[in-house]
């Protein structure tokens, strides 16, 4: 075996060619197969779970992470306490090819209200260097929203508009908007409606106290 130090060049293809030559100047060739030179890490990625979860249900999904040299290898999945932490759960193995993972009943504690999680990504390509990559703080919400008085009103021509201040001001929409008026919300609720068509409604804002309502 003999060390050879060759100029090799970064990121292209190389091939070690082997002339061997006897006293009789018979000469055999040997090729190696190509090699790759790669000495930088994959490119940048990102990460993206969601904002807030209900249940041990984490759904994430990563892009970037692009390796032109060597290609990717593999990723490792981490879901921690802590922002680049694994004491939840944690995959050495996710396949190359993929773009999302699925983890359920991940831990072994209960969730518990505005509890914190991150998911760290790392990209390893075929030379086992590395790029991680982080998901914004992930919060648990388990309670749904508590809600408001609902209110049937009676006619269309009830709901106030912009072109009538005084209309606005007493009708069931804007009554019904402040959330102190829970009893002179509910007091506008109609008995019977004069449209057989239309079904018009007010209510009371509903409250989320540990996300945001969405819809």
């Amino acid at each position: 075996m003999y060390n050879v130090y060759l100029l090799l060049f970064v990121g292209s293809s190389n091939i070690l060619n082997i002339f061997v030559t006897n006293t009789a100047t018979l000469r055999t060739e040997q090729y190696s197969s190509s090699v790759v030179v790669d000495i930088t890490p994959p490119g940048d990625g990102q990460v993206f779970c969601p904002e807030y979860i209900s249940e041990k249900k984490l759904e994430c999904s990563w892009a970037g992470f692009v390796d032109i040299e060597s290609g990717i290898e593999r990723y490792t999945f981490a879901i921690g306490t802590q922002l680049g932490g694994n004491d939840v759960f944690f995959k050495d193995d996710v396949p190359a090819y993929g773009d999302a993972l699925i983890v359920e009943e991940f831990g072994i504690e209960p969730l518990k209200p505005e509890q914190t999680f991150f998911v760290t990504m790392q990209a390893f390509n075929k030379v086992g260097l590395s790029t991680t990559a982080f998901s914004d703080e992930i919060l648990v919400d388990k309670s749904p929203p508590i809600p408001g008085h609902v209110i049937e009103v009676s006619d269309v021509a009830r709901i106030g508009s912009n072109e009538h201040q005084d209309s606005l001001a007493g009708s069931p929409e804007n009554i019904c908007a402040d959330e102190e008026n829970g009893a002179d919300c509910q007091a506008q609720d109609a008995i019977c409606q004069t449209s057989l068509t239309t079904v018009v409604v007010a209510w009371q804002p509903f409250t989320e106290l540990e996300s945001y309502i969405t819809r």
